[in-house]
């Protein structure tokens, strides 16, 4: 604190060349402001500072070097695998069976482009049969192209659009430790091709069931899209009970594809014994969000249910109306002719001597 002063301030900060910056300013009572000015004496040498910097340039570098693509396409509900092997083979590509018939590793061939310019961690393609999905490492555009129309023949039930799931690949030399996260995948360098290829196929697996799972989504959405009208205008055109028995059938056709008759939230059998895949299958399940992304399109699907269950009850209150005027009407009839009958023209009315006295009047 300082006697006669009004009010003070300080400001510190950091100059371009790394140096501390001081800036202090008073005003005593009746007196006009005054400033003055520190440079600290401990600021981080240029040599330094450069040293960092190419530090921070090398491992960036390093990081682009080791770059490589990994890309999930899902084209169809389920592929011909019979057919799938014998398209690789024709292609020399010496296909493999892997997971009791359960998916089909292929490898392309590398150019010593491809190979002086990036470490050399394969081209690997898995085919996954009933997920219709295959996962492509290290390949580029063209050859995904070639392998998503050379598909197109095995497809059972081919989607309209192709959905895609892409991650970064990274490949350390440095590092013994194999990641997944928002980041990328971080494979360890180098190793046998048969390890590598088996950790390739657990990160795919996570985003195999990722692509099954935005298939579900896309499905959910086109259900909404469809149902929307009906809300909208449910007091002017209420939909029909066949309209409203379509939209049961797709709904509960949905919860089955993503409760009973899919494996997203399964780990594969193969990696029960093998903890150190399996890991990495729930890490690259969990970086991509399956669990929760799930649970919220159960949630949607629930809610989808009771509006599902609002267009029924409108549905029956509306048929339950119809009946009760046909009720209605019936009954009035049935008095209408009890009335009649107690009436003494109508009981000696006969439909005969209608029908005569008009063949009387022609004659």
């Amino acid at each position: 604190k300082m006697l006669g002063v009004v009010s003070c301030w300080r400001v510190l900060g950091r100059g371009a060349g790394g140096s501390l910056l001081e800036l202090g300013a008073w005003r005593g009572i009746g007196g006009n402001w005054s400033t003055t000015r520190l440079l600290s004496s401990s600021s981080v040498p240029s040599e330094q500072r450069k040293k960092k910097k190419q530090q921070k340039n090398k491992l960036f570098e390093e990081k682009q070097r080791t770059r490589q693509r990994c890309l999930g396409y899902r084209t169809a509900e389920e592929y011909d695998f019979s057919r799938v092997q014998k398209l690789l083979s024709n292609q020399q590509l010496n296909p493999t069976i892997l997971e009791a018939d359960e998916v089909i590793h292929a490898r392309l061939p590398v150019t010593e482009y491809e190979e002086s310019k990036y470490p050399s961690f394969g081209k690997n393609i898995f085919f996954f049969r009933e997920h219709g999905s295959i996962v492509c490492w290290g390949t580029n555009p063209e050859e995904e192209k070639g392998m998503i129309r050379l598909l197109r023949q095995c497809e059972y039930q081919p989607l309209m659009h192709n959905i895609t799931e892409q991650m970064d690949c990274f490949l350390h030399d440095h590092t013994t430790r194999i990641d997944v996260n928002s980041g990328g995948i971080y494979l360890e360098g180098p190793q046998l091709e048969s390890e590598l290829a088996q950790q390739q196929l657990a990160f795919s697996y996570g985003i195999v069931a990722s692509l099954e799972l935005e298939q579900r989504e896309f499905d959910l959405e086109e259900l909404l899209e469809k149902i929307e009208p009906y809300f909208q205008d449910i007091v002017r055109k209420p939909p029909s009970g066949r309209q409203i028995k379509d939209i049961m059938a797709t709904e509960i056709n949905l919860r089955g594809k993503i409760n009973l008759h899919s494996s997203i939230l399964d780990t594969p059998e193969t990696y029960w014994d093998r903890h150190d895949l399996e890991t990495l299958f729930e890490k690259t399940r969990d970086s991509l969000d399956v669990t929760r992304r799930v649970q919220k399109l159960n949630t949607t699907l629930q809610h989808l249910h009771q509006m599902v269950e609002v267009l029924k009850h409108d549905r029956q209150e509306t048929v339950a109306n119809k009946l009760e005027l046909w009720i209605i009407a019936l009954i009035a009839l049935e008095i209408f002719f009890t009335l009649l009958e107690k009436s003494e023209h109508w009981r000696h009315f006969r439909w005969e001597h209608l029908f005569w006295s008009d063949e009387k009047s022609k004659t």
